[in-house]
């Protein structure tokens, strides 16, 4: 398991995706504190766009990175669901 965190670090989930065989089943990574908690619906919308570009050469889950914070938007949580929706099954808009 390769985890991103608060660290000095990002992970690439593209770059990763394209490292790995199809079968292997990526999960992530929604920003719980940048995105969903201080961002709007728009940038949720964003984010997930960039989390499925990983999912057209492989499986893919798209989750927030740990556990919500408290105080999180409810409108930023139901974007995250609605764009995944709405773009998953296809993400090739």
């Amino acid at each position: 398991m390769v985890e991103e965190s608060r660290k000095s670090f990002k992970i690439d989930i593209l770059k990763i995706r394209e490292s790995l065989n199809e079968e292997i089943t990526l999960f992530g990574n929604i920003d719980p504190y940048q995105v969903l908690a201080k961002g709007t619906p728009q940038d949720v919308e964003k984010a997930v766009k960039k989390q499925l570009l990983a999912a057209r050469k492989g499986r893919f889950i798209v989750s927030n990175g740990s556990l919500l914070i408290a105080g999180t938007p409810v409108e930023n949580v139901k974007a995250m669901i609605k764009t995944t929706r709405q773009y998953g099954k296809n993400p090739c808009w």
